[in-house]
């Protein structure tokens, strides 16, 4: 989908472009129909099992695919309300109730450490790098429908996945894990063979995991088998789906909600009212494009960086080079 947006870009240059869009367009089309169509009734892996990925990925390509479609198309309704349901389904491994600001909005996932960081046994990890998955589905189910649920959840999961990284010592850490007791066989730098590791007993209690792969590392001569074959293989830069996450949804765009008493919810920028009028003050000079979702029809300005932007809006969106509803 995501080549098909920049195939679109390039079709104006010529019918070749043009083909290979109008090919993925259709491609895609069938897919998301059919994921649309089953809905949980699907597998992962081979399994039968309600899969955190399996569920959360779902319903980002459903709703990414549905901002494609025409603003009032029976298309747009019908793949919005399958992602709604989709979504609605992943709230049981959403951690939407636990109020630690560690876990908050970070996906359940259980299988990963094995691969990961080689630990044992598995462990309830949350949130793992693939907890990014789930972030850009809320986005574009926030920006389909105007539900503001959409985009705290979003916030607060970013919140919870960008802490991986210690403040304090700037180290990135592979997960959290939620357990709150586990005797595990943590995999650690071996001081008698320098690159290699061994196996430590420890108890492993509501706390980050640290990544492997800055000690833990492969020949450079030598093929690796994988994560099973104690060569210097891993899995642990899966974290990194977050940092995408993070310039794409975050870093690069900001969020203004009227709530329902009128009072202006900002996701990384400041609001203000002046009049009749918002503006809009982003945090970052990178922030690009500002989403607004007013009650009514309002004069938005945006200070970007490089000058203020102006629109009259309901729900659309301010961006340095045009204004657009959604």
């Amino acid at each position: 989908m995501e080549v098909m947006a920049e195939e679109r870009k390039l079709a104006a240059e010529g019918n070749e472009w043009a083909y290979r869009f109008r090919k993925h367009y259709h491609s895609v089309t069938k897919a998301v129909d059919e994921l649309a169509r089953s809905l949980d009734n699907i597998q992962t892996e081979g399994e039968m099992t309600f899969e955190d990925g399996m569920i959360s990925c779902s319903y980002t390509q459903i709703a990414g695919f549905a901002l494609w479609q025409p603003e009032g198309s029976e298309a747009r309704r019908r793949y919005t309300e399958a992602a709604r349901k989709l979504a609605g389904m992943h709230r049981c491994l959403s951690q939407l109730v636990v109020p630690d600001a560690r876990m908050n909005g970070g996906s359940l996932r259980y299988w990963e450490a094995q691969y990961d960081i080689l630990s044992f046994p598995d462990m309830m990890n949350s949130p793992h790098g693939w907890s990014a998955w789930r972030i850009y589905g809320l986005r574009s189910l926030y920006l389909l429908t105007g539900d503001y649920r959409y985009l705290r959840q979003m916030t607060n999961a970013i919140g919870s996945c960008i802490q991986l990284i210690d403040p304090a010592t700037g180290r990135l850490n592979w997960a959290f894990v939620c357990d709150p007791y586990i005797r595990a066989a943590v995999f650690e730098p071996d001081p008698t063979r320098p690159g290699k590791g061994k196996y430590t007993e420890r108890v492993i209690d509501e706390q980050y995991m640290p990544m492997i792969s800055d000690w833990y590392r492969a020949q450079s001569d030598k093929c690796l088998t994988g994560y099973w074959g104690y060569d210097g293989g891993c899995c642990d830069n899966d974290v990194h789906e977050i940092f995408k996450c993070l310039g794409e949804v975050m870093l690069t765009s900001a969020y203004v909600h009227e709530l329902p008493d009128g009072s202006l919810a900002a996701v990384n920028c400041r609001a203000e009212r002046q009049g009749d009028a918002v503006r809009v003050v982003p945090q970052e000079d990178c922030v690009a494009t500002v989403y607004v979702h007013m009650e009514a029809e309002t004069p938005v300005t945006v200070d970007f960086a490089d000058g203020p932007h102006s629109a009259r809006l309901r729900q659309g969106a301010v961006s340095r080079t045009r204004a657009a509803r959604l």
